[in-house]
């Protein structure tokens, strides 16, 4: 957070009136994404944080818009109702989320682009924790690219055996998207015992795009035609509004709740539950895919409701004892459901598929400090998933199921396994000097089992896939002269085959993904260097980084009993399957800085440069973006902030693209030149009335800029006008 309270003035003997001014802060010192006890000045790899006061400010819809309103974070969409965090050229299941310390990655996390982030409500978060670069040491497999860690708020305490009740409410119009969002949380306080239940709710109508720019493409991502279906009867009809995105609207429901138990000052409780569910939500760049005559291809392609149900205990506890000073439990149990429906053009028969996930998991991380200048940190970490997958058609007139159809994972079912120990100790040399180095040792399993391998021709009917990964980090913080600080580290990172690499039938564009039961880890070793320097009335941060990564995971043709072509409903499909053929390497950097210019008045810019390279294939890597970056201008005082915010991206040329059918980067979804680069302007501003009343609003993409993020599948919003409402009682 860069304001801080600067100024009191003092009415009475118990009365404090706090005036609002800024400051740069040096470092900051709170909770790292996922380990309760590991600091941020422990870390030598860049971290970003977006705290309460930022996500109410600046409206973000989802919890992947408050990471990319940061500027900090790029986001790739496939549709609306999505939001694919990419750190350091990694993306989907290469990037860890956490959700209250609980990793939300499960063994159907995909390797391309992953929407999951919005089934977290970003209108309950404290926090929003982004650890760029590789953490396998305390978070093990997946964080390759990095950690997003979102944290809802904590029921708080009375300090008194009096009893208090706070109630928010909130109301929220967006014109882009006509989005009509309600959110309501009570709280009640006791000394030892806290509850907090939250409820939003949001409706979006189809996403309106912006209508200026893009001169040398005209017409680009304009919706022209779209799919009419009426009693059972489809129509190509014309839209009379291109630039209205027609399929792309949905609606989604969160709920939590937590119970918070303080029995005395060293131990705590909380229980949390969460659940989040949504309409079927649009993807919208299959529904645009259209055949070489130019006719679209699809009726429907709809995400079914996304189904996330998540039950988390956490204990904290700080007496000292022999073999700790502090430690922390969060046990969880997941429940996560997901649909793929879909339905050509005028045909009668919808195909579904559809995965359940159980996952339970348990981690435990302790700490013992030995004296001033040692500090271990040491844990483990116990992960299962259960996957089940069924596929079917269904006649759209007669409603009869028929269940002959491939599923996307094993029909017979799928459990992954892992286990891991780490251990983390810091030693401060001296007050200027301070050496991190860690080490992780895991275990993991796969399992699945094929029922029915007729359709797809597997030369097995089973798998059992066993792995292990030992790595380790150093890292070397020093403190020089002047208020110039810098940060060096080495490490190794790791991420292991989950069944979605290993165990998945998708066909697409003519390519068809099968299974492969040869899949290991793939690994990374990875340089990061920190420097930054504190002014006092500013701060200036310089990151790099370099990332080679080893027996990574890629598409590459493939055959089964020497078939290298597939035919599933009716269409011939060029097989291809997950290997471990690759070696890349990413190289990068940014630059950040934020300054007091007086008072009330704080300037902020920062930007980022990723370049990726298939070694083995001498190839651009795929997933990376282009150059990105924001400046932003701040006016705070008293009961009113203001913020102007420029946000924009570089070119992405066709050449710099991951090349192929299978690529990442999808191609379709660009210019003939690439993705060209934009800018756009915004404005945003809070009003506090009273301590009880807040407005909030703000016009987004002010110049109403027509543009598409690389790699994305749906243009992004126009002008957009932001409204909102809070009560506190």
């Amino acid at each position: 957070m860069d304001t801080v309270v600067a100024s009191t003035l003092l009415y009475g003997v118990n009365s404090v009136k706090l005036l609002p001014d800024f400051c740069v802060l040096k470092e900051l010192v709170v909770e790292a994404p996922s380990r309760s006890m590991e600091r941020l000045s422990d870390v030598s790899a860049k971290v970003v944080q977006v705290n309460q006061e930022d996500i109410e400010f600046f409206q973000g819809q989802t919890s992947a818009d408050i990471l990319e309103k940061s500027g900090e974070v790029y986001v790739q969409r496939s549709q609306m109702g999505g939001g694919s965090p990419v750190l350091r050229g990694m993306e989907a299941n290469r990037v860890l989320l956490v959700l209250d310390g609980v990793r939300l990655n499960n063994a159907i996390y995909r390797s391309g682009h992953l929407q999951n982030s919005i089934t977290v409500d970003p209108s309950i978060l404290e926090s929003a924790e982004v650890l760029f670069g590789p953490s396998a040491i305390m978070y093990g497999s997946d964080a390759l690219g990095g950690v997003v860690h979102y944290k809802t708020k904590t029921p708080l305490l009375t300090y008194t055996d009096s009893v208090s009740n706070v109630t928010n409410a909130s109301l929220r119009f967006s014109s882009a998207n006509f989005e009509k969002k309600l959110h309501i949380d009570w709280e009640h306080r006791r000394k030892k015992m806290a509850v907090l239940t939250s409820l939003t709710a949001v409706d979006y109508e189809d996403l309106r795009t912006g209508t200026s720019g893009w001169k040398d493409y005209d017409g680009f991502g304009d919706r022209t035609t779209f799919v009419d279906s009426y009693k059972d009867v489809d129509t190509i009809v014309m839209n009379e509004n291109p630039h209205v995105q027609v399929g792309t609207k949905y609606a989604q429901v969160d709920l939590l709740n937590k119970v918070r138990y303080q029995p005395n000052e060293y131990l705590d409780f909380i229980l949390t539950s969460s659940y989040s569910t949504s309409t079927n939500v649009p993807r919208y760049d299959r529904l645009i895919e259209a055949t070489e005559d130019g006719e679209l291809k699809f009726a429907e392609w709809d995400y079914g409701p996304q189904l996330r149900l998540m039950n988390a205990l956490t204990i904290k506890g700080s007496k000292p004892k022999k073999m700790y000073d502090q430690f922390s439990w969060v046990g969880a149990f997941q429940k996560i459901n997901e649909e793929r429906i879909n339905r050509r053009y005028k045909s009668q028969i919808r195909s579904t598929q559809k995965e359940a996930v159980y996952v339970l998991s348990l981690n435990g991380d302790f700490q013992k400090r030995f004296n001033n200048s040692h500090k271990l940190l040491y844990g483990i970490e116990a992960n299962f998933n259960i996957v089940h997958s069924i596929a079917f058609n269904e006649g759209i007139s007669d409603n009869v199921l028929d269940f002959d159809r491939p599923t996307r994972y094993p029909d017979g079912g799928s459990l992954t396994k892992s286990l891991a120990l780490y251990v983390n100790h810091r030693w401060d040399i001296s007050e200027r000097h301070r050496l991190v180095v860690g080490l992780r040792g895991a275990f993991s399993s796969v399992a699945a089992a094929f029922e029915d391998t007729s359709r797809i021709k597997l030369p097995f009917d089973e798998i059992d896939i066993q792995d292990n990964a030992l790595t380790w980090s150093v890292g070397y913080n020093v403190n020089l002269l002047k208020g110039w600080k810098t940060n060096v580290s080495a490490s190794t990172a790791y991420r292991s085959p989950n069944v979605d690499d290993f165990g998945k039938v998708r066909a697409k564009d003519g390519v068809v993904s099968v299974p492969n039961d040869s899949l290991t880890s793939e690994r990374s070793f990875n340089a990061d260097w920190r420097i930054s320097k504190d002014f006092g009335w500013a701060r200036m941060q310089l990151s790099s980084y370099a990332t080679l990564i080893n027996d990574a995971i890629v598409r590459e043709k493939f055959s089964l009993d020497g078939d290298t072509l597939l035919y599933i409903e009716g269409e011939e499909n060029r097989v291809i399957a997950n290997v471990n053929a690759g070696q890349a390497y990413i190289l990068g950097g940014s630059f950040s800085t934020v300054s007091k210019i007086s008072r009330h008045y704080l300037l902020k810019a920062g930007v980022t440069y990723t370049y990726g390279y298939n070694k083995s294939d001498n190839v651009p890597l795929g997933h990376i973006p282009p150059l990105y970056g924001y400046f932003e201008l701040e006016y705070n005082k008293h009961k009113f902030r203001t913020n102007a915010l420029v946000r924009f991206n570089g070119w992405k040329t066709l050449s710099k693209y991951e090349p192929g059918e299978e690529s990442a980067d999808n191609l379709s979804s660009a210019t003939i030149d690439g993705t060209p680069a934009w800018a756009t302007v915004n404005w945003y501003a809070q009003y506090a009335l009273t301590k009880h009343l807040q407005f909030s609003g703000g016009v987004e993409n002010i110049l109403d800029q027509r543009y598409r993020s690389f790699a994305s599948g749906v243009n992004a919003p126009g002008r957009n006008l932001i409204l909102s409402i809070k009560a506190t009682f």
